[in-house]
């Protein structure tokens, strides 16, 4: 599948996650699985998958900052860590304080 095509599905799980979580007011079953947990998971599945078969052909090294740059140079390697690995973490991340904690917090009428 092609690169582009990988990002833009990236992007649609992610949006579809962040969708889930805005309606998490009406949909409070929902909201506790799929932002929190399912499309993460899917994410973090997707940046394995991306890393494993990317990993072996990229140049550089987490050793250094130069590696690490060096990495950020094959586009594969950019997906999965850069915007895949991303995504899924900040969405896991603010789903679940948004879950735990929102409901206690003032905001609304």
């Amino acid at each position: 599948m092609p690169l582009e095509t990988l990002f833009s599905v990236a992007n649609l799980v992610a949006l579809g996650g962040w969708l889930v979580l805005v309606a998490a007011p009406i949909l409070p079953e929902r909201a506790r699985v799929v932002p929190r947990l399912a499309v993460p998971a899917l994410l973090a599945l997707g940046y394995c998958a991306l890393l494993l078969t990317s990993w072996s052909g990229a140049e550089g090294s987490f050793s250094s900052l130069e590696g690490v740059a060096a990495l950020f140079g094959s586009r594969e390697v950019l997906l999965a860590a850069g915007c895949t690995s991303w995504r899924s973490i900040f969405l896991w991340e603010v789903g679940k304080w948004t879950m735990r904690d929102g409901p206690a917090l003032p905001i609304g009428p």
